[in-house]
């Protein structure tokens, strides 16, 4: 009889499998820059209308290359979270190896992505995207580490605070 139980881990890493489906459908012509100015250049030319042709062309370039390093910054968040899961690791606890494993995934996807776009007629694979990628991916996981700093800085005030009742000297805090 089969059974429907899917683990823990497997939850987290259909999040990862979902993503990069994203990922992988905004590296096809879809994504191309000449879909993408479509709708860039009109809004720059209506925000900043005295703005000259090669000036859109750059914002439309660093829109671009922001995209490419948030879409990889949530890619290694969600990978964070199914290495952890995988490894067992506490949900709010930190892991270097979790981190760093959730780093190599993201290198190794962005690779694949760049060798995808070399079939791509309308886009063109680059070593330096496969920079940004993982630079986004170390971005993302920073942001989590700041996350999990803050809040264990939070839970350990919350656990010094006094457990009912305060003194005017002593509020408790709600």
């Amino acid at each position: 009889m089969m059974s429907l139980y899917m683990s823990r881990s497997s939850k987290y890493w259909l999040g990862v499998l979902a993503w990069m489906s994203v990922v992988f459908l905004l590296s096809t012509d879809f994504g191309s820059a000449t879909h993408t100015s479509r709708i860039l250049r009109p809004f720059f030319h209506w925000l900043l209308p005295a703005l000259s042709d090669t000036s859109v062309d750059y914002l439309q370039f660093l829109v671009r290359k922001a995209a490419h390093l948030s879409e990889y910054a949530v890619l290694a968040v969600l990978a964070l979270g199914a290495v952890k899961a995988s490894l067992k690791v506490r949900v709010h606890a930190w892991s270097w190896l979790a981190a760093g494993t959730a780093l190599a995934v993201v290198a190794v996807y962005a690779s694949l992505d760049e060798f995808h776009q070399l079939f791509v007629p309308t886009r063109t694979a680059s070593f330096f995207d496969v920079l940004i990628d993982t630079g986004g991916g170390a971005i993302g996981l920073a942001i989590a580490l700041a996350c999990n700093k803050i809040r264990a800085v939070v839970v350990a005030r919350r656990t010094t605070l006094p457990s009912a009742g305060g003194t005017s000297e002593n509020p408790v805090v709600s």
